[in-house]
């Protein structure tokens, strides 16, 4: 929905696992547990490294070339998107654990990604190759897809398909990962479908 800086004041109403349910601008969302406190000094100041707002030292700024490479990325914990590999340079948006993003090169210690049709980089330490690190935690509901979507056996694109899910198509949620994959009933078993191409009721 929209990025929360740091100090922000919001209204609870209500809490799931791990999650936080929030008024915002007169909407029901959701932010992640661990990013707030019900103490107004605990959020006067943003100490993260490059997670959400950082003009921290610690993460340099990268002199090499961009070295072309392939393949996906799984984000850790959330993090700002910049377009240029180091914090001196301005944050496009950020992104929550679990979100995969499609790598295009690699350079010091940021990797440019592909994300929304832009060219943009984040920092290594909040990135993963490997989709099995993901956490399952159980969940419940139903979602529905806004873009036509590939069921897999796992979470990740490195599974094998069972199938492909229509826009509209509602499916029974059992679990959600850290990578940002729903775990689902499909056809009488188990399937896993990305989270960027699903609405979670």
């Amino acid at each position: 929905m929209t990025t929360a800086t740091a100090g922000t004041v919001l209204t609870c109403t209500g809490t799931t696992g791990s999650w936080s349910q929030i008024e915002y601008n007169g909407q029901t969302v959701y932010a992640y547990s661990s990013y707030l406190s019900t103490t107004a000094t605990a959020a006067a100041e943003d100490t993260s490294a490059d997670t959400v707002t950082s003009s921290t030292t610690d993460v340099p700024t990268s002199t090499e070339e961009v070295v072309t490479a392939s393949g996906t990325v799984y984000v850790t914990d959330g993090v700002n998107l910049r377009t240029g590999p180091g914090t001196d340079y301005d944050i496009v948006t950020a992104v929550p654990a679990g979100t995969a993003l499609t790598r295009t090169g690699t350079t010091g210690e940021w990797t440019e990604v592909s994300y929304d049709g832009q060219t943009v980089y984040v920092y290594n330490a909040y990135i993963s190759t490997d989709s099995t690190d993901a956490t399952l935690s159980s969940q419940s509901g139903t979602l529905t897809i806004i873009s036509e979507a590939n069921v897999r056996s796992g979470p990740g694109t490195s599974y094998d398909v069972l199938g492909i899910a229509a826009v509209g198509d509602t499916l029974t949620i059992t679990g959600y990962t850290s990578t940002n994959w729903y775990q689902v009933e499909y056809e009488g078993g188990i399937g896993y479908i990305a989270g960027n191409l699903v609405s979670a009721n």
